[in-house]
């Protein structure tokens, strides 16, 4: 008998666990129902609330038709904003005083005619041993004056190096003193020839001795390698006039370009040439990188280094033919294969702002042919910076999602509240006794 009521006692717990299960199952559907009934989607709440079958059908319809188009119109968006484009905003900006450009001036008729065949001691000579050759040798035997802004130029204002391509070389307003010591760059705050900088060149007094005559100048920004730039030929009794515009393009930053930001950071990028390129005189950028990349080629693969590729100094020079042999067949290499790319561009990150000059040259010939002399002048005061935007930003991207799900559905964030307000409806319903 009490084995019978065992049985009937279990049975009687089942159904009521069984009861217990379906009242949960049917609250937790009338929750459903009255969560969408009230929400801010306008497709589901119809169908729900619609008793006629064909309006049923109708409001489903044209629900999982715009659910369709949204969801494609979504995808869409989405494909063209990891496009990462980007727009081209040319603006012209007008200064008060503009920060003068490094310009760099070049005594070609330095340059010995026995350069080519790449023996001439004085060339080959270790940076300091040619920097004190010229300790006694004045400018002036290059530059007869110079003047800048009606004022004559401080000759700390000059700072001296040499390569074998270009002769012995001077820069004015490098930012720099010739020991290294930073120096604020000169401003002009006037435009025309007779604004600028004007400077009288002895280019012609040792040309039964060399092979080569005239000048050439860089106009760069300041602490950047004048060799990085396009030069202008200065000929012998003639003056030449430049007029130079500055221009300022900023790129963004990866995924939009190929660039990086933070490059004037020296911790910014782990990678020895990055390292090593800022502890030089010069900014850092993605070309000279370059050229500090296949220095150390040379010095890998020839245990020296041949001056007409490269402006650092690090190392060994090639002092014999068969050295520099090397040099020039680990060049060919660099330049027509993907050997640089594949060696120094993952060391070597591009920066994303860049200030370049924009030149017009006129020249006119002197009577006499002894003297050159050479104008620098702004054309402008202001200049053209010209800077990327993404078409789509991630506040644009969302914007768009947002517009498209509110056009062909009726919803907003909001609406995802309504979601989180079923799970804890369901929660409280199961945590109730």
């Amino acid at each position: 008998m009490s084995r019978i009521n065992t049985v009937d006692a279990l049975k009687e717990t089942a159904n009521l666990s069984k009861l217990a299960f379906w009242t949960k199952y049917i609250q937790i559907l009338e929750i459903v129902q009255n969560v969408m009934l009230s929400s801010t989607s306008h497709g589901i709440p119809n169908i729900i609330r619609s008793r006629k079958l064909s309006i049923k059908i109708l409001w489903s319809f044209f629900t999982v038709l715009s659910a369709c188009l949204c969801i494609t119109l979504i995808v869409s968006t989405v494909l063209n904003y990891l496009k990462y484009e980007v727009t081209t905003t040319i603006r012209v900006k007008n200064e008060v005083n503009s920060i003068f450009p490094a310009i760099t001036v070049c005594d070609l008729s330095s340059i010995s005619s026995r350069n080519s065949v790449v023996f001439n001691e004085t060339i080959w000579l270790e940076k300091e041993a040619r920097v004190n050759l010229k300790k006694n040798r004045n400018y002036i035997e290059f530059i007869y004056s110079c003047i800048f802004d009606s004022t004559l130029c401080a000759s700390n204002r000059f700072k001296y190096f040499a390569n074998p391509n270009t002769g012995d070389c001077y820069t004015f307003n490098s930012g720099l003193s010739q020991n290294g010591t930073p120096m604020t760059p000169l401003t002009s705050a006037k435009i025309g020839r007779f604004k600028g900088l004007t400077m009288f060149l002895n280019v012609s007094s040792n040309t039964k001795k060399t092979g080569f005559n005239g000048a050439e100048v860089y106009i760069h920004e300041q602490r950047i390698s004048p060799l990085s730039v396009e030069p202008i030929a200065i000929n012998p009794g003639e003056q030449t006039t430049i007029s130079i515009y500055k221009t300022i393009a900023k790129q963004k930053a990866y995924p939009y370009s190929d660039c990086e930001d933070g490059t004037e950071n020296v911790d910014a990028f782990d990678s020895d040439l990055f390292k090593d390129l800022h502890r030089t005189t010069f900014l850092y950028s993605q070309k000279l990188c370059f050229e500090l990349c296949f220095h150390k080629i040379m010095l890998e693969k020839c245990k020296c280094f041949a001056r007409l590729f490269t402006t650092f100094e690090q190392g060994s020079p090639c002092l014999d033919l068969f050295d520099y042999s090397c040099c020039l067949e680990e060049y060919k290499k660099f330049v027509n294969s993907s050997y640089s790319n594949e060696i120094c561009r993952p060391r070597c990150p591009q920066e994303c702002e860049s200030i370049s000059y924009s030149k017009t040259t006129s020249s006119k010939k002197y009577s006499n042919g002894d003297l050159t002399s050479l104008i620098i002048h702004f054309d402008s005061l202001g200049y053209t910076q010209i800077e990327e935007t993404p078409i789509t930003d991630i506040v644009g991207l969302l914007s768009n999602i947002g517009g498209l799900a509110g056009l062909f559905l009726g919803l907003s964030v909001l609406s995802f509240v309504e979601i989180f307000e079923i799970f804890i409806e369901i929660f409280h319903i199961f945590n109730s006794k």
